[in-house]
């Protein structure tokens, strides 16, 4: 799945999947109008059940993060502003959910 949206400043926005033992998600993200090379965000992956933090990516104006359910749980993907920003910042984003046990079979 790939699309873009505006990130407001002040902002989080988060999308939720839902994961099957062993399958694995990739997402993927760039800051379209970065005004300069510090624009950062802040990407993470959330468990959506505990609120706990899973994985957390800063990289400035694009990153990514991956991982592999160990459990059936659903996530919570997750972006926000790394600081206080006073422009909004269009992004895009790509995420991938494959098992690769039933690519496999």
């Amino acid at each position: 799945m790939r699309f873009k949206f505006w990130l407001q400043p002040g902002s989080e926005e988060c999308y939720h999947e839902s994961l099957d033992n062993g399958t694995s998600l990739y997402f993927m993200y760039e800051i379209l109008n970065a005004h300069d090379h510090d624009s950062t965000i802040v990407a993470y992956f959330r468990n959506a059940i505990n609120g706990s933090i899973i994985s957390v990516s800063t990289t400035p104006q694009r990153g990514h993060l991956e991982i592999i359910a160990n459990d059936t749980t659903v996530i919570d993907i997750c972006m926000t502003h790394a600081k206080t920003d006073t422009y909004v910042k269009y992004m895009s984003v790509f995420f991938h959910v494959y098992h690769i046990g039933k690519i496999l079979e």
